[in-house]
């Protein structure tokens, strides 16, 4: 993940469910530790898609780096709510 960096854009492409719909969060990156990125979405995530994050889902980080397309493949996975 060296690629990424602090407030740079990126998307999550959610793994698509049964009816083949798939989920999109747009993000920035907060910060990168190691393989771990930890992203704030740029809006509101709806109800049935944050229900998927709560036990992780499949998806692909998309975002540019010099110009081209990059998609790496990874869990997303939602923080556990703080008191």
């Amino acid at each position: 993940m060296r690629r990424l960096v602090k407030n740079q854009a990126v998307r999550v492409d959610l793994d698509a469910k049964v009816d083949w719909e798939v989920n999109c969060i747009e993000c920035r990156v907060q910060s990168v530790q190691g393989p771990v990125a930890t992203l704030i979405p740029d809006g509101e995530i709806p109800d049935e898609v944050q229900a998927r994050l709560t036990s992780g889902s499949l998806c692909f980080l998309t975002f540019e780096h010099g110009r081209a397309p990059v998609a790496l493949r990874g869990v997303a996975l939602k923080e556990a709510d703080r008191a």
